[in-house]
This record gives C-alpha cells, structure tokens and sequence, in this order.
C-alpha cells in the first residue's frame, strides 16, 4: 500500500507539474495576447487621431476653397461694378462734349451774328 501511494503521489506530483507548466504556458500566452491587443488599440488610436487630422485638414481646405471661390465671385462682382461705372462715366463724357460742341455752335454762331451785324452798320 506505501507503494501505491507514493506511485499515487508521484503521479499527482508529475500531474500537478504538467498543470503547473500548462498554467505557465497559458499566462504567458496570455500575457503575449494581451500585449498584441494593447499594440492592436494603440495602433487603432493612433491611426483613428491620423484620420480625424486627415478629416480636420480636408475641413479647412474645403473652407479655404470656399472662401477663395467668395473672393472670386467678389472680384468678379467688383470688376462688374466698375466696367458700368465707367461706362456711365464715358456716356456722361459724351454727352458733356455733344452739349460742348452745340454750345461752340451755338456761340460760334451767335459771334458770327454779331460780326454781320457790325458789319452791316
């Protein structure tokens, strides 16, 4: 019966050391997983702060975009503004050189008057 029970008691012991090192094994596989998966979340956070950067650059670019086509369309609206300015501008020009012209006629005429009528005294 010593017998059995150390045979018994080197078979748990044996037992006890296989689950011993199985343990071991499985924490340490464990710690490995773990490691891996805190590398995977950092790796995802980094990557997730790269994408919302990337999405914060494209926002003030699209910003910057919009506000260059307001400053185009501002310019355009300006350049319009003046052409017709200018152009109301030369009408008016005209206009005073038309009434300049008719009032030379007009004096042209009324000298040439007078000088006939010197003339004829």
């Amino acid at each position: 019966k010593t017998q059995q029970a150390v045979e018994a008691a080197e078979r748990a012991a044996v037992e006890a050391a296989a689950i011993k090192k199985a343990v071991e094994e499985l924490t340490a596989r464990r710690a490995v997983e773990e490691e891996a998966a805190l590398k995977a979340a950092n790796e995802a956070s980094v990557s997730r702060k790269q994408a919302e950067e990337a999405s914060a650059k494209r926002a003030q670019e699209e910003e910057a975009a919009r506000l260059a086509a307001l400053e185009v369309t501002n310019s355009q609206r300006l350049l319009q503004q003046a052409t017709s300015q200018r152009m109301e501008q030369e009408r008016a020009a005209s206009k005073v050189a038309e009434e300049l012209s008719a009032l030379q006629k007009a004096a042209g005429a009324a000298t040439l008057k007078r000088t006939q009528e010197e003339i004829s005294i």
